[in-house]
């Protein structure tokens, strides 16, 4: 019944006549959200090859249940219904218990064998690893490494030969067997950035590739093999907004985020990755969330709060931000310390 528009040409009004055997579009969308070369996955409610829906604001953030205990310098692993949250700082200068989510309510999971903050975290809520962070004042690295079996953390081979570590990130879809940790720091502050990769195959720790960037209490996304490293904090104090990605072995610069970054949350993959809060310097904290689509990032959804020094859990399209500390002007490194329970969810309408 007259002309119809043609989906995927920009400038296009993106309706569609019934008559000509079409499906309707719930809602209606430009032409330039739709186009090929600014369609993006994440914006996306339902399937778009059925074209039930769609539109670009409907990826949000919500609240999630709030922890048993107020932590920041913490660190997480798992999915946004099946997360763990362990360590950190906050009532006590460091915490040893960990904390087990479904999605709506934290119950309490087995205790760390080393109280610690600004340590890592990856894999799983019921095989979770963690190395490095701080045992003790002032700050001293450590190089312990534990793993999680969904009940209790046992000891592992820890990475002394490779030196302590301190405020790095973990691969978030590795393994117990297959680990990669990055922007790990050493010393006592940011201004002493590992210069490497670090590989842990289930028994052994390893050097990887050297990274075009170095810096520190960054974020990453991906697995041992194909990770995206971005934002981190170089000396005396900035965030950066560069973001890089390794192949298991070589490190290549990938796509600048729009505002640089550091002490954030993160997670997805390679190709599909989410960064949420941080700051840039000592303050303001940051409610801005990003988004990954392997070539560029794209601003979304704002947080309900700024936070910082938090972590995450979850896939790209699905995102917890747990923990961390919400302030105005006072970063959490200087009293007084505001540490805060808040879960808070992302949905973007798919999982990766």
């Amino acid at each position: 019944s007259g002309s119809t528009p043609t989906p995927g040409v920009s400038g296009s009004t993106a309706h569609f006549s019934s008559s000509v055997g079409h499906p309707s579009l719930a809602g209606t969308v430009s032409g330039s959200e739709i186009s090929g070369s600014d369609y993006r996955p994440w914006d996306k409610i339902g399937s778009i090859h059925g074209m039930t829906a769609y539109t670009g604001s409907l990826a949000v953030w919500s609240a999630g249940g709030n922890m048993i205990l107020a932590r920041y310098e913490l660190a997480g692993a798992g999915t946004q219904d099946a997360a763990l949250a362990f360590g950190g700082s906050g009532s006590a200068a460091r915490h040893d218990s960990t904390e087990e989510y479904n999605g709506s309510t934290w119950a309490a999971g087995g205790a760390l064998i080393i109280a610690k903050k600004a340590l890592v975290g990856l894999g799983t809520q019921n095989a979770a690893l963690t190395h490095g962070g701080t045992s003790a004042s002032p700050n001293g690295c450590t190089s312990t490494a534990e793993e999680y079996n969904g009940t209790a953390w046992y000891g592992v081979a820890s990475h002394g030969a490779l030196g302590g570590t301190m405020h790095g990130k973990g691969a978030p879809q590795s393994t117990q067997n297959a680990a990669l940790s990055v922007l790990n720091a050493t010393g006592t502050s940011i201004s002493s950035p590992v210069n490497n990769a670090m590989h842990y195959n289930g028994t052994t720790w390893s050097v990887g590739g050297v990274p075009p960037f170095v810096a520190a209490r960054g974020a990453a996304a991906g697995n041992e093999n194909a990770t995206l490293a971005f934002g981190g904090m170089i000396a005396p104090s900035y965030g950066i907004t560069c973001s890089q990605k390794y192949d298991g072995s070589t490190w290549s610069v990938a796509a600048a985020m729009n505002v640089a970054n550091g002490c954030g949350g993160g997670g997805g993959s390679q190709n599909d990755a989410i960064k949420f809060g941080g700051r840039c310097y000592v303050f303001p904290v940051q409610d801005c969330t990003e988004r990954y689509d392997g070539t560029a990032w794209s601003n979304a959804a704002t947080m309900p709060a700024a936070v910082v020094s938090h972590t995450g859990a979850g896939s790209g399209g699905n995102q917890a931000s747990i923990g961390g500390a919400h302030h105005a002007a006072v970063y959490p490194g200087v009293a007084p310390f505001n540490a805060t329970a808040v879960t808070s969810h992302f949905d973007a309408g798919y999982t990766n």
